[in-house]
């Protein structure tokens, strides 16, 4: 896939994280993702799939992970 899926239990931070994307163009929702990649012995995990494609330049992610950085 073309995204990088942020997993965090916290749904709140979810939430603020889809907030932050949609005010910049970027249409996501919270998703549930199987960190176990395994359909016989799933997991799934909340996270917002922050998508690596189309217009998000370096500049984009630099400011989401100065915005995200180190919040659990």
């Amino acid at each position: 896939p073309l995204c990088y899926p942020f997993l965090s239990d916290d749904e709140v931070l979810l939430k603020r994280m889809v907030a932050w994307l949609k005010a910049r163009n970027i249409f996501v929702d919270i998703y549930h993702f199987d960190v176990n990649r395994n359909m016989f012995n799933s997991n799934y995990k909340k996270c917002v799939p922050v998508p690596l494609y189309a217009s998000l330049d370096e500049s984009l992610y630099e400011e989401l992970v100065r915005e995200f950085k180190g919040v659990k």
